[in-house]
């Protein structure tokens, strides 16, 4: 084989043969539980297994100078080279520890029915250089290569599994997202839903008002305490439709995000599907509006892992959203200008389940479930001003404001290896501060149509950035 990847039969299906003999070149890697039933010769990479197992060679085994043998190990069992004839070692034995809890123990590596030539001309190892306590030492016998794990009656060492803070990053992307819908309804139930200035079409006695909003989003959040930092994208929709009851306006959103989060470094990557539902209301009280919103989120998760070629640990799994909050603002007229200070809170939860990852053999994990929990209070400020005419009127707004984080901080949750040695897989921070800015302009090409074009920035203060595009349609039925 010049290039690529020939697996010769998986855990599954373990009897697979294939015929004649095999060449693998420097670009090749030859893999498996199956059989060859003619000899290899290995210029390129040999893997036995795929997840843990033998790969039984019929003939004989020649490896280059230049070729690798890759043998995976765990606590308990290594991935091993069965050859009926002669084995001829040269090269790269590179041994891959996967995480767990390990005590003295010896592996074979190659078997060879018709003896063991040669030695290899180095050993790596990825995931643990030097096991710890335990002495580690490759020993060749007539017919046999083996690993051996040496130290006292207790000695133990423990390989802590690798590549694992990408869970709370799509945990930290989701509360975000979570507190992100909050603050757009109560920003629509601040001065501009009430009393219909700038935020898109509003509800009036007997006149129901729909509206749209899409949405599209870059967050990077960077890494602390030695873990990476990760970038999300995010787009989706917001729909809602309002209704005036009184001296009360009340209304109901449902919507849909996508979210990709790429960790920087690792090559880990998670996504983020949404839906979304919420219940928004307010009132003014004299010159003050008083808004408050309810909202909840169903997730559809999953992260990747990759390790080359071991494969790509997956997993799958769902979350839930919470979110609440509640504003008081107050706008004030100021000559041809309209200046709204607000003050609120917003809560949000976030739950993932605790789930199973496939396709990286030993280094699979069990993954814990996630809890998240956020509190922001926040002040903020519009500035709003109408240009235009009563036929085509124009409504422009600069803001700013700030939030601060006073709850989970601190990011980690619990992982198993294999052997059931639990881990904790920490992650980047949570941001402590959120300074945002913004501007945006309404035009209003029917009297009850109105369509808004805004721009936000989160302002990196702490170690996140954002930029948030937006176009929302409003209807006055």
């Amino acid at each position: 084989m010049n290039a690529g990847l020939l697996e010769v039969g998986d855990i599954d299906n373990a009897t697979a043969v294939l015929g004649g003999d095999a060449s693998v070149d420097a670009a090749g890697t030859l893999r498996g539980h199956g059989t060859v039933a003619g000899s290899v010769t290995n210029d390129g990479t040999v893997e036995p297994g795929g997840s843990i197992g033998t790969l039984t060679i019929g003939g004989n085994y020649t490896q280059a100078s230049s070729a690798t043998l890759a043998i995976e190990v765990s606590p308990s069992a290594a991935s091993q080279l069965a050859v009926n004839g002669k084995a001829t070692l040269n090269g790269v034995l590179a041994i891959t520890y996967d995480p767990g809890t390990y005590s003295a123990h010896t592996y074979t590596l190659v078997s060879a029915t018709g003896g063991v030539s040669g030695t290899f001309s180095s050993v790596t190892s990825t995931g643990q250089s030097n096991i710890g306590t335990l002495a580690s030492a490759v020993t060749y016998g007539a017919n046999d290569v083996e690993l051996v794990l040496s130290g006292t009656n207790t000695g133990t060492t423990v390989v802590a599994p690798t590549n694992t803070s990408i869970y709370t990053a799509t945990g930290t992307s989701a509360i975000l997202a979570a507190q992100a819908q909050s603050a757009a309804l109560l920003g629509r139930l601040g001065n501009a839903a009430m009393n219909g200035a700038t935020n898109g079409s509003t509800a009036s006695a007997g006149n129901p008002a729909g509206w749209i909003t899409a949405t599209g989003i870059q967050t990077k959040v960077g890494g602390t305490g030695g873990a990476p930092g990760f970038q999300a994208d995010r787009y989706g929709f917001l729909a809602g439709l309002e209704q005036t009851l009184g001296a009360y306006t009340a209304g109901v959103a449902v919507g849909y995000d996508h979210s990709d989060t790429d960790e920087s470094n690792t090559g880990d990557s998670g996504t983020t599907d949404t839906l979304r539902a919420a219940l928004y209301g307010g009132r003014a009280f004299g010159a003050v509006n008083l808004g408050a919103t309810l909202g909840f989120g169903l997730d559809f998760l999953s992260q990747k892992r990759p390790f080359g070629s071991i494969g790509t640990a997956e997993g799958d799994h769902m979350g839930e959203e919470f979110n609440v909050g509640g504003q008081a603002s107050l706008p004030m007229t100021l000559g041809s200008f309209t200046v709204t200070p607000r003050v609120g809170l917003r809560y949000a939860y976030f739950h993932a389940n605790d789930f199973s990852e496939g396709g990286a053999g030993g280094q699979d994990l069990a993954v814990g479930s996630d809890n998240v929990r956020s509190l922001q209070p926040y002040v903020g400020v519009t500035v709003d001003r109408a240009f235009g005419d009563a036929l085509r009127p124009v409504n422009a707004q600069l803001r700013i404001g700030y939030a601060h984080e006073l709850l989970d901080a601190n990011r980690a949750v619990s992982v198993a290896a294999s052997d059931g040695t639990l881990f904790t897989a920490p992650g980047t921070s949570l941001p402590r501060g959120y300074f945002t800015a913004g501007a945006g302009v309404t035009l209003h090409p029917r009297k009850n149509l109105t369509v808004s074009l805004s721009y936000d920035a989160l302002i990196n203060t702490t170690h996140a950035s954002a930029q948030q595009g937006e176009v929302r349609v409003g209807y006055q039925f």
